[in-house]
């Protein structure tokens, strides 16, 4: 699969999301803030890639859950 990218922050001015690149087993997301995660582990990525797909929720998941991460340059 080719990185999919989406702008979540367009459709959501309210989120705390900018930008997800989303590839097979991974989802990186650019926060608006700034900062960029890299989320790679367990059940967490296909969920959230399914929020970042459909537009909501994705930053509400992230707080709730606190996914392992790995932060990105």
């Amino acid at each position: 699969m080719e990185t999919q990218v989406i702008n979540y922050g367009r459709s959501n001015s309210e989120t705390s999301v900018g930008i997800c690149y989303l590839n097979d087993n991974s989802i990186t997301i650019e926060f608006k803030k700034g900062g960029t995660y890299l989320y790679s582990e367990g059940c967490y990525v296909e969920e959230m890639k399914c929020l970042a797909r459909a537009g909501d929720g994705l930053g509400s998941y992230i707080q709730k859950n606190k996914p392992p991460f790995t932060k990105t340059p």
